[in-house]
Protein backbone atom coordinates (compact mmCIF):
# COMPACT_ATOMS: atom_id res chain seq x y z
CA UNK A 1 0.00 0.00 0.00
CA UNK A 2 3.00 2.43 0.77
CA UNK A 3 4.15 1.89 -2.90
CA UNK A 4 1.71 2.59 -4.11
CA UNK A 5 0.59 5.69 -1.74
CA UNK A 6 0.90 8.99 -2.91
CA UNK A 7 4.14 10.87 -2.72
CA UNK A 8 2.75 13.82 -3.06
CA UNK A 9 -0.27 15.95 -4.03
CA UNK A 10 -2.00 15.11 -7.22
CA UNK A 11 -4.97 14.16 -9.13
CA UNK A 12 -6.29 10.98 -10.40
CA UNK A 13 -9.18 10.41 -12.64
CA UNK A 14 -11.36 7.33 -12.11
CA UNK A 15 -14.53 6.61 -14.62
CA UNK A 16 -13.72 10.15 -15.51
CA UNK A 17 -14.50 12.01 -12.10
CA UNK A 18 -11.53 13.74 -11.30
CA UNK A 19 -10.17 12.75 -7.62
CA UNK A 20 -7.54 15.10 -5.74
CA UNK A 21 -4.87 12.51 -3.52
CA UNK A 22 -3.06 14.43 -0.67
CA UNK A 23 0.39 12.94 0.66
CA UNK A 24 0.11 9.72 1.88
CA UNK A 25 -3.30 8.51 0.23
CA UNK A 26 -4.35 6.15 -2.78
CA UNK A 27 -7.71 5.51 -4.36
CA UNK A 28 -8.42 2.01 -5.36
CA UNK A 29 -11.71 0.20 -4.68
CA UNK A 30 -12.01 -3.52 -2.83
CA UNK A 31 -12.30 -4.81 -6.15
CA UNK A 32 -9.00 -3.44 -7.27
CA UNK A 33 -7.34 -4.70 -4.28
CA UNK A 34 -8.61 -7.66 -4.43
CA UNK A 35 -7.16 -8.22 -7.98
CA UNK A 36 -3.86 -7.33 -7.03
CA UNK A 37 -3.45 -9.20 -4.33
CA UNK A 38 -5.32 -12.36 -5.38
CA UNK A 39 -7.60 -12.42 -2.53
CA UNK A 40 -11.29 -12.06 -2.19
CA UNK A 41 -13.37 -8.71 -1.47
CA UNK A 42 -14.35 -10.00 1.42
CA UNK A 43 -11.09 -10.64 2.99
CA UNK A 44 -10.27 -7.34 1.43
CA UNK A 45 -12.82 -5.46 3.36
CA UNK A 46 -12.13 -7.19 6.35
CA UNK A 47 -8.02 -6.52 5.73
CA UNK A 48 -9.04 -2.56 5.45
CA UNK A 49 -11.45 -2.68 8.08
CA UNK A 50 -8.95 -4.24 10.69
CA UNK A 51 -6.52 -1.27 9.55
CA UNK A 52 -8.81 1.43 10.43
CA UNK A 53 -10.23 -0.25 13.54
CA UNK A 54 -9.03 1.75 17.25
CA UNK A 55 -6.61 -1.33 17.84
CA UNK A 56 -4.88 -1.07 15.19
CA UNK A 57 -5.08 2.46 13.23
CA UNK A 58 -3.15 2.30 10.43
CA UNK A 59 -5.02 4.05 7.76
CA UNK A 60 -8.51 6.09 7.65
CA UNK A 61 -10.70 5.32 4.61
CA UNK A 62 -13.00 7.33 2.62
CA UNK A 63 -15.60 5.69 0.32
CA UNK A 64 -17.45 6.76 -2.64
CA UNK A 65 -20.07 5.18 -4.78
CA UNK A 66 -16.57 5.09 -7.32
CA UNK A 67 -13.59 4.25 -4.73
CA UNK A 68 -12.33 4.59 -1.81
CA UNK A 69 -9.52 6.85 -0.48
CA UNK A 70 -6.83 5.34 1.91
CA UNK A 71 -5.36 7.97 3.76
CA UNK A 72 -2.05 6.03 5.39
CA UNK A 73 -1.17 7.63 8.81
CA UNK A 74 1.83 8.55 10.31
CA UNK A 75 3.11 8.34 6.31
CA UNK A 76 5.31 11.00 6.90
CA UNK A 77 7.07 9.12 9.49
CA UNK A 78 7.07 6.15 7.17
CA UNK A 79 9.07 8.56 4.48
CA UNK A 80 10.73 10.76 5.85
CA UNK A 81 11.55 14.59 4.66
CA UNK A 82 11.66 14.41 1.00
CA UNK A 83 14.59 17.21 1.61
CA UNK A 84 18.44 15.78 1.64
CA UNK A 85 21.78 17.67 1.29
CA UNK A 86 22.94 17.77 -2.36
CA UNK A 87 25.58 15.18 -1.24
CA UNK A 88 23.41 12.65 -0.01
CA UNK A 89 21.06 12.00 -2.73
CA UNK A 90 22.20 8.46 -3.38
CA UNK A 91 21.42 7.84 0.37
CA UNK A 92 18.36 9.19 0.76
CA UNK A 93 16.88 7.24 -2.26
CA UNK A 94 18.10 4.23 0.22
CA UNK A 95 16.85 5.58 3.18
CA UNK A 96 13.03 6.07 1.53
CA UNK A 97 13.59 2.54 0.05
CA UNK A 98 14.11 1.48 3.35
CA UNK A 99 11.60 3.13 5.17
CA UNK A 100 8.91 2.08 2.51
CA UNK A 101 10.14 -1.52 3.62
CA UNK A 102 10.05 -0.90 7.24
CA UNK A 103 6.50 0.66 7.24
CA UNK A 104 4.76 -2.28 4.89
CA UNK A 105 6.26 -4.57 7.08
CA UNK A 106 5.03 -2.63 10.28
CA UNK A 107 1.42 -2.23 8.55
CA UNK A 108 1.65 -6.15 7.68
CA UNK A 109 2.29 -7.09 11.22
CA UNK A 110 -0.38 -4.93 12.21
CA UNK A 111 -2.82 -6.31 10.31
CA UNK A 112 -1.86 -9.61 11.80
CA UNK A 113 -5.26 -9.80 13.34
CA UNK A 114 -7.03 -9.48 9.86
CA UNK A 115 -9.82 -11.39 8.89
CA UNK A 116 -8.29 -14.31 7.47
CA UNK A 117 -12.17 -15.78 7.43
CA UNK A 118 -11.67 -16.17 3.26
CA UNK A 119 -8.51 -16.78 2.00
CA UNK A 120 -4.95 -17.14 3.33
CA UNK A 121 -3.81 -14.61 6.21
CA UNK A 122 0.09 -12.38 4.99
CA UNK A 123 2.54 -15.13 6.45
CA UNK A 124 3.77 -14.21 10.11
CA UNK A 125 6.81 -11.93 9.90
CA UNK A 126 9.76 -13.28 11.21
CA UNK A 127 11.34 -12.07 14.37
CA UNK A 128 13.33 -8.74 13.87
CA UNK A 129 17.30 -9.29 14.09
CA UNK A 130 16.95 -13.25 12.51
CA UNK A 131 17.71 -11.81 8.90
CA UNK A 132 15.97 -15.33 7.70
CA UNK A 133 12.79 -15.94 5.94
CA UNK A 134 10.04 -17.55 7.74
CA UNK A 135 10.31 -21.20 6.15
CA UNK A 136 14.13 -21.29 7.27
CA UNK A 137 12.97 -20.98 10.95
CA UNK A 138 12.83 -24.32 12.99
CA UNK A 139 9.62 -25.35 14.34
CA UNK A 140 10.83 -24.66 18.04
CA UNK A 141 12.25 -21.14 16.92
CA UNK A 142 8.45 -20.13 15.70
CA UNK A 143 7.21 -21.39 18.45
CA UNK A 144 9.19 -18.37 20.73
CA UNK A 145 8.07 -16.27 18.29
CA UNK A 146 4.39 -14.43 18.41
CA UNK A 147 2.36 -12.88 16.59
CA UNK A 148 2.20 -8.98 17.19
CA UNK A 149 -1.84 -8.82 17.11
CA UNK A 150 -4.48 -11.25 16.68
CA UNK A 151 -7.04 -11.72 14.23
CA UNK A 152 -10.70 -12.56 15.34
CA UNK A 153 -10.03 -15.94 14.37
CA UNK A 154 -7.08 -16.58 16.97
CA UNK A 155 -8.99 -15.02 19.42
CA UNK A 156 -12.06 -17.19 18.95
CA UNK A 157 -9.87 -20.06 18.66
CA UNK A 158 -8.10 -19.51 21.55
CA UNK A 159 -11.28 -19.01 23.79
CA UNK A 160 -11.94 -23.10 23.36
CA UNK A 161 -8.56 -23.17 25.30
CA UNK A 162 -10.01 -20.36 27.27
CA UNK A 163 -6.96 -18.16 26.40
CA UNK A 164 -7.45 -14.56 27.19
CA UNK A 165 -8.01 -12.29 23.50
CA UNK A 166 -4.72 -10.68 24.26
CA UNK A 167 -3.07 -14.01 24.74
CA UNK A 168 -0.59 -13.42 21.59
CA UNK A 169 -0.61 -16.96 18.80
CA UNK A 170 3.14 -17.56 18.41
CA UNK A 171 4.35 -18.25 14.41
CA UNK A 172 3.71 -21.93 14.45
CA UNK A 173 0.19 -21.92 15.32
CA UNK A 174 -0.50 -19.12 12.83
CA UNK A 175 1.21 -20.95 10.23
CA UNK A 176 -0.99 -23.99 11.08
CA UNK A 177 -4.24 -21.78 11.40
CA UNK A 178 -3.17 -20.16 7.31
CA UNK A 179 -3.73 -23.92 6.34
CA UNK A 180 -7.25 -24.69 7.70
CA UNK A 181 -8.74 -20.66 6.39
CA UNK A 182 -11.18 -20.37 5.58
CA UNK A 183 -13.19 -21.01 8.27
CA UNK A 184 -16.61 -21.79 7.70
CA UNK A 185 -18.77 -20.05 9.97
CA UNK A 186 -21.17 -23.05 11.07
CA UNK A 187 -17.92 -25.15 11.72
CA UNK A 188 -16.37 -22.24 13.93
CA UNK A 189 -20.22 -22.25 15.73
CA UNK A 190 -19.91 -25.75 16.71
CA UNK A 191 -16.31 -25.73 17.85
CA UNK A 192 -17.37 -23.42 20.33
CA UNK A 193 -19.94 -24.99 21.48
CA UNK A 194 -18.55 -28.56 21.26
CA UNK A 195 -15.44 -27.33 23.42
CA UNK A 196 -16.94 -25.77 26.21
CA UNK A 197 -19.52 -28.21 26.70
CA UNK A 198 -19.52 -30.80 29.56
CA UNK A 199 -18.60 -33.77 28.18
CA UNK A 200 -17.74 -37.05 30.86
CA UNK A 201 -14.44 -38.11 30.82
CA UNK A 202 -15.41 -41.73 29.36
CA UNK A 203 -16.57 -39.89 26.24
CA UNK A 204 -14.81 -37.08 26.13
CA UNK A 205 -12.29 -37.38 22.43
CA UNK A 206 -11.74 -33.40 22.40
CA UNK A 207 -7.93 -32.50 21.69
CA UNK A 208 -5.96 -30.93 25.03
CA UNK A 209 -4.16 -28.03 23.40
CA UNK A 210 -4.71 -25.60 20.23
CA UNK A 211 -1.99 -27.19 18.05
CA UNK A 212 -3.70 -30.31 18.00
CA UNK A 213 -6.66 -28.70 17.26
CA UNK A 214 -5.41 -26.42 13.84
CA UNK A 215 -3.53 -29.81 13.20
CA UNK A 216 -6.64 -32.26 12.90
CA UNK A 217 -9.24 -29.31 11.91
CA UNK A 218 -11.33 -31.26 9.64
CA UNK A 219 -11.40 -34.10 11.90
CA UNK A 220 -12.32 -31.78 14.58
CA UNK A 221 -15.00 -29.96 12.87
CA UNK A 222 -16.67 -33.72 12.07
CA UNK A 223 -16.44 -34.41 15.57
CA UNK A 224 -17.92 -31.34 16.72
CA UNK A 225 -20.81 -31.19 14.45
CA UNK A 226 -21.79 -35.06 15.16
CA UNK A 227 -21.84 -34.20 18.83
CA UNK A 228 -23.91 -31.43 18.20
CA UNK A 229 -26.49 -33.37 15.98
CA UNK A 230 -26.43 -36.30 19.32
CA UNK A 231 -26.78 -33.94 21.51
CA UNK A 232 -30.12 -32.02 19.66
CA UNK A 233 -32.64 -34.80 19.60
CA UNK A 234 -36.67 -34.58 18.73
CA UNK A 235 -38.89 -34.49 22.10
CA UNK A 236 -40.91 -37.89 21.01
CA UNK A 237 -44.11 -37.40 20.42
CA UNK A 238 -46.98 -38.36 22.53
CA UNK A 239 -50.15 -39.87 21.01
CA UNK A 240 -53.75 -38.62 21.33
CA UNK A 241 -56.36 -40.81 22.71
Amino acid sequence: MLLNASYKPHAVRIRGIKIDLSRGQLALSEVEYAKRWNWSRGKVHRFLKELESKTVQQITQQKTNITSVVTIINYDQYQGDDTASDTADGQQVVQQTGSRRAADGHIQEGIRRVEGKEGKELPPKVPKGTGRKPKELTAAEKKRARVQANTPDMVRLGSLFRRRPDSLWNLYEAGALEQILPINESDMAAMQAYYSANIPESTDFRRRNLEQVLNNWLGEVDRANTWKRASVRPNPKRSCI
